[in-house]
């Protein structure tokens, strides 16, 4: 394929050095700034008079909606500026108490799991582990120094039974690879609209998540699209819970789940990637892997980011960037809380924040900001041993964020940087969205009229307009 991008000989001794934890004090002061309650009493009382306030909360966030004056945008709705409190105020509560829902991924499902697949005509399907010796390098060299083993991946069909061997079909269609988000550490929100919860609901890829309302609406939508995998790749952790499944156990599980696909007797060509939030993340990192390793990335259908992060590092931040800005306007927890810096910790454990493969959006610092920036000499040398992210040769990509999102500032960055490379990309910023819309029920009518957006990019429609955002 001729050049490739892949990084030069020079670039891959420096990735396989001894592993740069420099950037662990500075998160680890971080943290020590922002309370987890893990030990009890705290964490039950924490926990319950947050959700003993939730109700009074509730009533009082749609009184001071009322008025579209009083909304974070006039054009938002009641059901909207509430949902968007409700999704922080939740994800703080858990989070800070300690009592983020994780599932445990290597679990067979129950019984009752199992008929709870059928309400979405959804399989549940066990992938062979990749064979560690047939990983390129770097990631092989990370696995083996971080200490992380292949394991098997439980995945979620979604739509025709592609999967089985009596398919007749399979040089026909595309299927998509989809990788949900949850900042590496929590399986998505289970809040339906009547904000029940049930016990049957049992993971990151299953398609009771919010998220996969994007695999299930694509297989509505679409022409071309016959089936998606949603893959439960491993979360991480750190304190103070145990340290696990660090950087790069969740792109293992996704290289997993592609090979899977290749087994089966799909072409790259009919394989749509598709990720949102830290999923996103997760399908950057894989279609690196693909392009730099097995020189395969440019042969792929195409390329779905929903909201990606992008950056792990603090090179976006300042006082007028869209972290603080859109703050209002999204349901992210802000820097007040510690979750991205836990959800860093716990996945760069082994790796530098700064290392395309990670961060591909992050900024290098100039020499004379460096210290204030990063924060400290040693990160400093740590921006500046790592190449900036590139994209030669990578397969056609759509990126769609939400306009009004925090970290919309690290996704530009990512748009500018893959257009300076040639990818071929088709960039829509969705006017007046937080981060991750397409999840929410609240985001209706924009989230149907996003995924219709995505299907016709998937069916490769020529007719697809590409609104402008003023000023963008």
């Amino acid at each position: 394929m001729g050049d490739t991008g892949a990084p030069t000989s020079t670039e891959r001794s420096a990735l396989l050095d001894a592993p740069d934890t420099s950037h662990l004090a500075v998160l680890d002061t971080l943290l020590s700034t922002h309370a987890i309650h893990a030990s009890q009493p705290r964490k039950s009382l924490w926990l319950t008079t947050h959700l003993l306030a939730l109700p009074p909360l509730y009533a009082y966030w749609h009184i001071t909606a009322l008025l579209p004056s009083w909304r974070p945008l006039p054009t938002w709705s009641i059901k909207r500026t509430v949902g968007i409190k409700l999704i922080r105020y939740v994800s703080r509560t858990f989070f800070v108490g300690n009592s983020l829902p994780r599932p445990d991924v290597s679990q067979e499902l129950t019984k009752s799991q199992l008929r709870e697949l059928e309400r979405y005509a959804a399989r549940v399907v066990w992938i062979p582990p990749v064979d560690l010796e047939g990983v390129g390098e770097p990631v092989r060299g990370w696995a083996e120094g971080a200490g992380v083993r292949p394991e098997r991946v439980r995945g979620f069909w979604m739509g025709e039974n592609v999967e089985l061997p009596a398919d007749q079909e399979r040089e026909k269609g595309k299927v998509m690879l989809f990788l949900h988000g949850g900042s590496y550490i929590v399986r998505p929100p289970l809040l339906p609209p009547q904000l029940h919860l049930t016990s049957k609901q049992t993971g990151s890829g299953h398609p009771a998540q919010l998220t996969s309302f994007l695999p299930l609406q694509s297989l509505k939508h679409s022409l071309t699209l016959r089936a998606a995998l949603g893959i439960d790749y491993r979360l991480s952790a750190t304190a103070p819970n145990p340290a696990v499944n660090p950087f790069p156990a969740a792109l293992l599980d996704a290289l997993a789940g592609f090979r899977y696909l290749l087994s089966l007797g799909f072409a790259p060509g009919q394989i749509i990637i598709a990720g949102d939030s830290a999923g996103g993340n997760l399908a950057l990192a894989l279609v690196k892997y693909l392009v730099e390793v097995d020189q395969l990335g440019a042969l792929l259908a195409g390329l779905v980011l929903l909201s990606p992060w992008s950056d792990m590092t603090d090179s976006h931040h300042s006082p007028a960037c869209s972290l603080v800005r859109n703050y209002r306007t999204d349901y992210i927890l802000g820097l007040e809380a510690g979750m991205g810096t836990y959800s860093v910790h716990a996945f760069c454990r082994h790796v530098s924040p700064w290392s395309a493969w990670v961060s591909p959006a992050a900024k290098r610092p100039s020499p004379a900001g460096a210290a204030s920036t990063i924060g400290t000499e040693g990160e400093a040398a740590a921006a500046a041993k790592y190449p900036e992210g590139t994209f030669l040769h990578w397969p056609r990509t759509l990126l769609l964020p939400g306009e009004r999102e925090m970290i919309i500032d690290e996704i530009r960055t990512l748009r500018t940087r893959m257009e300076r490379d040639g990818v071929p990309l088709t960039y829509r910023e969705w006017d007046g969205c937080p981060h991750d819309f397409l999840s929410f029920w609240f985001m209706e009518p924009e989230r149907t009229e996003a995924v219709r957006f995505v299907c016709r990019w998937v069916d490769e429609v020529e007719e697809l307009e590409v609104p402008v955002v003023p000023g963008r």
